[in-house]
């Protein structure tokens, strides 16, 4: 199932933004004390201050997973 993640900030001077971070979150293979457990992915994200917006910054190339 993906995921968006989203963050909402504000800078100095009023300007706000948003981190928007696009994952993936999937059952668990790991037995554990816990009932419910899952694994979770981020696949890309991409920053918007204000009226300027980045482009789309892909994270295969680093793998994050938690």
């Amino acid at each position: 199932m993906q995921v968006p993640f989203l963050l909402s900030f504000r800078r100095e001077f009023h300007s706000t933004g948003t981190l928007t971070i696009k994952g993936k979150v999937d059952p668990s293979k790991t037995t554990g004390k816990e009932t419910i457990r899952v694994d979770v992915t981020f696949d890309e994200f991409r920053v918007i201050f204000g009226d300027w917006k980045s482009t789309i910054v892909s994270l295969s190339w680093i793998n994050p997973q938690g």
